[in-house]
């Protein structure tokens, strides 16, 4: 059950062909529409749009979808209201991620679930493995439609209703209704498309001609880095938990048991994680290290740099990074090699800029 896109730079390339096209998490989008700092002002006064063909897109329905989901996820499904939407994990019996997803309760026994790239098969395997007499059934949404992610200060002139709401709406684009939800901490209002790819091109159009921009990941990497959002595949890994890894919003301490909760309430209220997330800026303002460079520090166990930037807003470079929790307090002095030089930084707590509206 695999996602077959497969042609996925001829619709991108068709749609902007000045954009640089790579992969990133593990699907292929637009890595740049030109200089970063056009379009960062793009983002804090007025809306971008960065597209996403590659995200998994799962239905799970029935009439026990309730009640397995809730059973096999860090979040209340139970408490979550038909209309609304959160922000979840999955973990395995260890407490270890599969995946962080949106999870969307569309009535009152579906639910649309939207991970990043290659999270969908593990997911269905995982809800399957568990599943003994429940009546359920798993669409996989993928090959017929896309995730748009919108950002911005006039996000709610874009869009033509509350950008900061919890709940899910919709809304017309180039007579298509398009269903819409709380989108990724960005430090600007954000909001989640999922778009029958059929319509893209259109409802991508109608959106420029809103007043919003296309931009590229290289961007969504800055805004991520300076409000501290943690992605699936480079903080958050296979080997690490959700609350190591900045996705501590994705866990509900008031519900009941889950697979993995065990692990995650043991590291929680009996001792700590080993790991944490932390923001780091470096010294450097022309040169951004490599992420899965080595952070070392004055004493401790060595961090590692999962995601860098040049940060405009902060005139240096500048990432997440995932550090033991004995070196995690903010104002630790870090260090990293560039080539033949090696670089200081500091931990810096999030967000690492402030929102432009604070």
């Amino acid at each position: 059950m695999l996602n077959p896109k497969t042609s996925v730079d001829t619709a991108l390339g068709s749609r902007y062909p000045e954009a640089e096209l790579g992969d990133y998490q593990s699907g292929r989008v637009i890595l740049s529409m030109g200089a970063i700092p056009d379009e960062l002002s793009n983002v804090h006064q007025g809306t971008v749009f960065f597209e996403f063909p590659d995200s998994d897109v799962l239905e799970l329905s029935g009439r026990h979808a309730e009640r397995l989901l809730h059973g096999l996820v860090t979040q209340d499904i139970r408490g979550l209201p038909v209309g609304r939407a959160t922000w979840s994990s999955a973990v395995n019996r260890y407490g270890r991620l599969i995946s962080d997803f949106r999870v969307w309760r569309t009535s009152d026994a579906s639910y649309l679930l939207i991970g990043p790239p290659e999270s969908g098969a593990p997911l269905a395997e995982h809800i399957f493995a568990h599943r003994v007499a429940e009546r359920i059934e798993l669409d996989w949404k993928s090959p017929t439609c896309s995730c748009l992610v919108l950002a911005g200060a006039t996000l709610e002139q874009v869009l033509e209703s509350d950008a900061s709401a919890p709940e899910l709406g919709s809304l017309e684009l180039a007579g298509v209704a398009i269903d819409h939800g709380p989108g990724p901490e960005l430090g600007v209002p954000t909001r989640v498309l999922v778009v029958p790819n059929e319509s893209m091109a259109a409802v991508t159009e109608a959106l420029v001609e809103k007043g919003a921009q296309a931009a590229g990941t290289d961007l969504y990497d800055i805004l991520r880095v300076e409000s501290g959002y943690p992605l699936f595949g480079y903080e958050a890994t296979a080997d690490r938990m959700p609350i190591e890894v900045g996705m501590t919003d994705t866990v509900s301490y008031l519900k009941g048991c889950y697979v993995g909760q065990e692990v995650i309430a043991m590291a929680t209220y009996r001792g700590h994680p080993n790991r944490l997330l932390c923001g780091v800026v470096f010294e450097s303002s022309d040169q951004a290290p490599e992420a899965g460079t080595k952070l070392e520090f004055e004493s401790g166990k060595p961090g590692i740099l999962t995601t860098s930037v040049l940060s405009p807003r902060l005139g240096k470079a500048a990432g997440l990074a995932v550090v033991h929790h004995t070196c995690a307090e903010p104002g630790t002095v870090v260090f990293c090699q560039i080539g033949e030089e090696r670089i200081q930084g500091e931990l810096v707590a999030f967000p690492l800029v402030a929102s432009p509206s604070t």
